[in-house]
Parts: structure tokens; C-alpha cells; sequence
């Protein structure tokens, strides 16, 4: 039977490693949220990683909308 213990770090990397793909995008688009202040554009994109590498929804759900 698989633990499932063994499967998180998988996980979170797979969630790090996308996030980390559209970092630049993701900076981009919250630099235009915050009339380009790089700070808070910088804390905005800190706040979504940490959202999505600790959301329970599965990637594939994700994928579906």
C-alpha cells in the first residue's frame, strides 16, 4: 500500500516547480495590481505561493476550470 507521507514532498515540489515556471508572469501581472510598487507586488506574489503551495485542491482539479 502507498504512504501517502512518502507522496508530500513529491507534491509540494510539483507545486513549487509550477509556481517557480511563471514566477516573472505572476510578478509581472502584480506589479500592474500595485501601480508598480515592486515591494508589495513582491509580498502579493509571496502571499500566492504560499496559498498555493499549501492548497488541498489537487493540480488536476485545477486543470478542469
Amino acid at each position: 500500500m502507498l504512504d501517502p507521507q512518502k507522496l508530500a514532498p513529491k507534491r509540494e515540489l510539483k507545486r513549487e516547480e509550477l509556481f517557480t515556471e511563471r514566477y516573472q508572469r505572476l510578478l509581472a501581472w502584480a506589479l500592474r495590481l500595485t501601480n508598480q510598487d515592486r515591494a508589495s507586488a513582491e509580498d502579493l506574489v509571496q502571499d500566492a505561493f504560499i496559498q498555493f503551495v499549501l492548497g488541498r485542491t489537487s493540480l488536476e482539479e485545477i486543470r478542469k476550470h
